[in-house]
């Protein structure tokens, strides 16, 4: 039995004992989650305030569109007054739901892609573990 260590990588060989068999278990596969986890968090993230923004400002230009239509219209008639009111209303609160229910979204993806990245890191520490002591198992009943 050998083991080759290196920075980037470490490879046990167990071939001497059972053929065809090796564990490689890389620091550079646990640096690629967390970081892809990263990327993942801030696009997330990012599209989640462009959505709520953009979805605000729809809003409040739909509030302003309506309340001015309203007052034009209160010129023509009363009824069309309270029309466009309620129109105005409505919309600002459908505009303003979906943005929150955007941000919990985001929320939720955040939580998602962070609890992957942990749970990534914990099984390839519980895969080196187990293997490690499997190595060391093999090793002394070698001797």
């Amino acid at each position: 039995m050998k083991a080759n260590i290196s920075p980037a990588i470490i490879v046990i060989d167990i071939a001497p004992i059972i053929p065809n068999t090796h564990l490689s278990i890389s620091e550079r596969d646990i640096k690629f989650f967390s970081t892809l986890s990263i990327l993942a968090f801030k696009f997330f993230s990012t599209l989640s305030i462009l959505a709520l923004s953009s979805l605000l400002t729809l809003s409040i230009l739909a509030f302003k569109f309506f309340s001015t239509v309203s007052i034009l219209a209160s010129k023509l008639d009363i009824s069309f007054c309270k029309f466009f009111s309620t129109l105005s209303i409505l919309a600002f609160k459908f505009f303003s739901t979906v943005s929150i229910l955007t941000s919990k979204l985001d929320i939720s993806f955040c939580k998602f892609f962070s609890t992957l990245s942990i749970l990534k890191i914990r099984l390839s520490n519980f895969i080196s573990n187990c293997f490690s002591k499997f190595s060391k198992s093999l090793y002394v009943s070698s001797l």
